[in-house]
């Protein structure tokens, strides 16, 4: 679902480049997630690291209900750069 999500926030344009840039974020992102994820379970214990990621997967939850509005101004490139 993430990446149907990905692909209508692309640029017609430069929809491969576009979609190669968010891919590979999101990419970053689980990677960099796994690290944390893995000192935070050493050094604090399972259930620190779990309540953490918890937190983590939840806290974009507000940015949601304006993501069709972004996702348009996304494809139309209507950001200001």
């Amino acid at each position: 679902m993430l990446f149907a999500a990905l692909m209508t926030a692309t640029q017609r344009e430069r929809a491969a480049l576009h979609y190669t840039v968010l891919t590979s974020l999101n990419a970053l992102a689980i990677g960099l997630g796994g690290l944390v994820g893995a000192v935070l379970g050493d050094r604090l214990g399972v259930t620190a690291a779990y309540l953490f990621a918890a937190v983590a997967c939840l806290a974009p939850l507000p940015l949601f209900g304006r993501w069709a509005e972004h996702a348009a101004l996304s494809a139309r490139a209507e950001y200001a750069h």
